[in-house]
C-alpha cells in the first residue's frame, strides 16, 4: 500500500472519529498540562523564596571587629567568583546635620567603594552621599539633588531601602559616604550567591594584625537571620514533589498509547488479515496517534513559553527547557505505548478479539 493511500486512510479514520482523536487530545492534554503547570509553579515558588532571601539581606554575611577590619582586604573580596558585593563600614562622628533640619541629624557612616552596592544593588555613580530612603523622604531629596548641611553642601549620589524585615538595626535614617583612607573599619560585609562554604574563613582574612587578640573578639554574623541561616536552592529543587512529573508523564503516555491501539485491535487485526502490510499499518497508526499527540505538544510548548516569559528574566531559557521536558516525556511514553500495543496486535488473534469485543 502506497504511503499516500496510507495517509488518506489515516485521515478518513481521524475525520470519522474512529481514532477518538478529540477524546485522547483532551485526556492527554489535561494530564500533561496539569503536570507541567504544577512543576513550573513549584519551581517558581522556590525562585521566589530565593529572591526574597537575597532581597532581605539573608545572603549577606558580616564580620564585626571594632577598629579591626582592613578596608582594602575587605574591598578585594569583590574580585572573588560568586561575590556580588563586598565592602567595609565604620561609624563617624559628628552626625550629618541638614541645614533645613539641624535638630534632626542623619547618622553618618564611612564606607569603602563597594559597600553601597550591598544596600542599593547597584554600583555607586559619582561622588556624594547615599541616603537611606526615610531620610531622603524627610528631606525631600532624590539622587542628583544637593543636600545643604551646617558644614557645607554635598550631592545625593543615591538612596537605599532599609526596611524593618528582620535585618539587624543601625542603618535607618543613615547617610553613607565613601572614603579611601587606610584607617581601620569596624565591619566587613559580603554578599555571596550562591552560598560559598568557606566564606567565613575568607572573611576572617580581612582582619588587621592583632585584631583577633583584642578583648572584644571578632564576630561573624548574618545581616538577616529571620529567614534561616542558609538557602539551598538546588536541594529544594531536587526535593520538590513535582520532580516526578516527567516520569509520571512517561507512564501516562504509555497507558494512553496502549489504550488508543487496544480499543481498535480488532479493526487493526482485520486490516492485517485483509493483506495490509504491517509497515503500512504502523505508518497509519503513527499518523493517527500524531493527530492527538502533536496538538498536546504544541499546547504544552505555548504554556512553557508563557511561564518562561513571565518568570525570572535570568532563567528564561532554563525555564522553557525544563517546561518542555514533561510534554516530551509524555510524547516518548505515547510512542512506546503505541508501538508496544501495535506489536502485540496479531492477525491470528482476530477471532479472539471478535469474541472479546
Amino acid at each position: 500500500m502506497r504511503t499516500r493511500a496510507v495517509a488518506r486512510e489515516a485521515w478518513r479514520n481521524i475525520r470519522s472519529g474512529t481514532t477518538r482523536t478529540l477524546t485522547f487530545t483532551i485526556a492527554s492534554g489535561a494530564v500533561v498540562v496539569s503536570l507541567l503547570c504544577a512543576d513550573q509553579l513549584a519551581i517558581r515558588q522556590i525562585v521566589h523564596d530565593a529572591n526574597e532571601f537575597r532581597a532581605a539581606g539573608a545572603s549577606t554575611l558580616t564580620l564585626t571587629a571594632d577598629g579591626g577590619i582592613d578596608g582594602a582586604r575587605c574591598e578585594a573580596l569583590n574580585s572573588l567568583d560568586g561575590v556580588t558585593a563586598a565592602g567595609a563600614v565604620r561609624s563617624r562622628e559628628p552626625w550629618l546635620r541638614p541645614a533645613a533640619l539641624p535638630n534632626s541629624p542623619v547618622n553618618l557612616k564611612e564606607v569603602t567603594q563597594g559597600f553601597p552596592r550591598l544596600l542599593t544593588g547597584e554600583s555607586m555613580q559619582g561622588a556624594g552621599i547615599v541616603l537611606e530612603a526615610e531620610a531622603a523622604e524627610t528631606l525631600r531629596l532624590k539622587a542628583g539633588d544637593t543636600l545643604e548641611t551646617t558644614s557645607g553642601a554635598t550631592t545625593v549620589a543615591g538612596t537605599f531601602e532599609y526596611p524593618d524585615d528582620g535585618r539587624r538595626r543601625g542603618f535607618g535614617y543613615t547617610a553613607l559616604i565613601v572614603t579611601t583612607d587606610a584607617d581601620p573599619f569596624d565591619e566587613c560585609w559580603t554578599d555571596v550567591w550562591p552560598a560559598m562554604p568557606n566564606l567565613a574563613a575568607i572573611l576572617l582574612t580581612t582582619l588587621r594584625p592583632g585584631a583577633s587578640e583584642k578583648e572584644t573578639k571578632p564576630v561573624l554574623g548574618q545581616l538577616n537571620s529571620s529567614l534561616g541561616s542558609t538557602f539551598d536552592g538546588q536541594a529544594r529543587l531536587d526535593a520538590r514533589i513535582t520532580r516526578a512529573a516527567a516520569p509520571v508523564s512517561v507512564v501516562v503516555g504509555i497507558v494512553l498509547g496502549l489504550l488508543a491501539v487496544r480499543l481498535r485491535r480488532m479493526e487493526l487485526a482485520a486490516a492485517l488479515h485483509s493483506g495490509l502490510a504491517r509497515r503500512s499499518l504502523a505508518t497509519m497508526v503513527g499518523l493517527e496517534t500524531a493527530s492527538w499527540a502533536v496538538p498536546v505538544l504544541g499546547l504544552c510548548t505555548a504554556v512553557a513559553a508563557l511561564f518562561a516569559a513571565t518568570g525570572n528574566r535570568e532563567d528564561v531559557l532554563s525555564t522553557f527547557v525544563s517546561g518542555l521536558l514533561i510534554p516530551f516525556a509524555a510524547l516518548a511514553g505515547i510512542c512506546l505505548g503505541t508501538a508496544a500495543a501495535l506489536a502485540l496486535t496479531r492477525e491470528k488473534n482476530l477471532f479472539r478479539y471478535f469474541k472479546d469485543r
